[in-house]
């Protein structure tokens, strides 16, 4: 949870991570085949003739391609990017690019009403936007057809305790290795019970 743009939260011994109200990852290039449904090479081979992820390039600029032909009507090709976090995002946006011949429709996980679908036209260029968690859902698709998407630029847009203030901050300037720190933190808000969280991070999200 942000604190008026101070990633926040209560800590647990089991989530390393606080999250800012926007995020970009920095490793989306990385992804690999087990961000994909199933994952298991087993089930890749029974449900789909082609299936990739990988990093490449267009006009110098990188991206990740997601290439597929899929074997079944009954497979639901979708792909999740998932972090250490307790916290649900409220929505994403990424960056698609249909290099495929034909159209393709996108949604959220669980979201099967065509009014939440965004559909892309061959050669179409553009941004969604999508509810939820990251993970990206395709509707409609057919046994033996290609498709073919290039994905970047995700962000991740996390809720914000719009009731909670930071009223007062103090530091010093340079923290030492080993050594104690003393920081002086007012917050202002509906806190009662909870323990806060304070994260020192010397580089951007």
């Amino acid at each position: 949870m942000a604190v008026n743009g101070i990633a926040a939260q209560v800590a647990d011994p089991f989530d390393g991570y606080s999250m800012p109200a926007t995020f970009v990852p920095k490793d989306f290039f990385t992804l690999s085949r087990l961000f994909m449904q199933g994952g298991n090479s087993v089930w890749m081979a029974d449900n789909y003739k082609v299936t990739t992820l990988e990093r490449t390039s267009v006009n110098g600029q990188d991206w990740v391609r997601w290439h597929f032909i899929k074997k079944t009507e009954s497979t639901i090709p979708n792909l999740a990017y998932r972090y250490a976090s307790r916290i649900d995002p409220v929505e994403y946006t990424l960056r698609v690019l249909n290099r495929g011949k034909l159209a393709i429709a996108l949604s959220g996980w669980g979201k099967t009403d065509a009014k939440n679908f965004v559909t892309l036209q061959p050669g179409e260029d553009r941004v969604v936007r999508i509810k939820g968690q990251p993970i990206l859902v395709t509707q409609g698709t057919q046994p033996g057809q290609e498709y073919d998407l290039y994905l970047r630029d995700l962000t991740i847009f996390y809720p914000e305790a719009e009731a909670v203030t930071v009223t007062r901050l103090e530091a010093s300037p340079q923290f030492v290795a080993g050594e104690k720190i003393k920081v002086k933190l007012a917050i202002q808000g509906a806190l009662s019970n909870q323990r806060q969280f304070m994260k020192d991070q010397t580089d951007s999200w």
